[in-house]
């Protein structure tokens, strides 16, 4: 096997205004983002461009129902010096809009659905279409427990080559059609000096058999 040495050079900047900031009554916030990252490898070079216009508003109804809408812009490039056939520039959009009841100030049951389009600007103009259905829940109890839970549904239209390295950018690891996704993350206090944190997620495709990862981590503070 080789070895490479790597050098990285990144950058970024963040630029946000705020209407009724923390207030969670018709809240809203701009952003503007932009993200550039190079790596110098002995195989070349690679320049990763993001920057991304983000709205959000948020409204708190009669302190039961949570309304969230958050918007963004997509465009991110990747210019690899030495593999012309990896490059790719994004362009899209995201809309996500989610429903949030509060059983209490620490319990919260969540509906959301997302809408996401991508298009390559080069190359075999890869597109994406996705749409995302789901639901999460967030409890932290009296006697020291957190649990936050997550399933979601995504319908991807993709047309391109899935493996391709524009095509796993795009689709974030998923695959094409119908993908089944959901996690769970446990957090226990045991005493004062110690607690134990347990991390499952799991995946399904339309084609594949279901992938589960987990880990288990125990603290001990001194």
């Amino acid at each position: 096997s080789s070895e490479e040495n790597v050098l990285g050079l990144n950058s970024s900047f963040r630029n946000s205004l705020f209407y009724n900031r923390g207030k969670q009554k018709h809240s809203v916030t701009y952003s503007y983002l932009i993200n550039n990252g190079k790596n110098l490898l002995s195989i070349g070079s690679q320049l990763v461009k993001n920057n991304s216009h983000q709205l959000q508003y948020t409204h708190l109804y009669q302190k039961s129902w949570l309304f969230n809408l958050f918007t963004k812009t997509i465009q991110t490039s990747l210019t690899s010096e030495d593999f012309a056939e990896k490059n790719y520039n994004l362009k899209g959009y995201q809309i996500a809009p989610k429903i949030s009841y509060l059983f209490s100030k620490n319990t919260s049951l969540d509906f959301f659905y997302e809408i996401q389009n991508k298009e390559n600007q080069i190359g075999n103009f890869e597109t994406l279409t996705q749409n995302r259905l789901g639901t999460s829940f967030s409890y932290a109890g009296d006697k020291k427990i957190t649990v936050n839970g997550e399933f979601s549904f995504y319908e991807n239209k993709f047309t391109g080559d899935e493996f391709s390295s524009v095509g796993y950018q795009m689709l974030e690891g998923l695959q094409a059609g119908q993908n089944l996704v959901w996690k769970l993350l446990l957090q226990k206090n045991i005493t004062q000096f110690l607690d134990v944190n347990l991390n499952y997620q799991g995946r399904k495709s339309e084609t594949g058999n279901a992938i589960h990862t987990g880990n288990i981590q125990l603290r001990a503070y001194f």
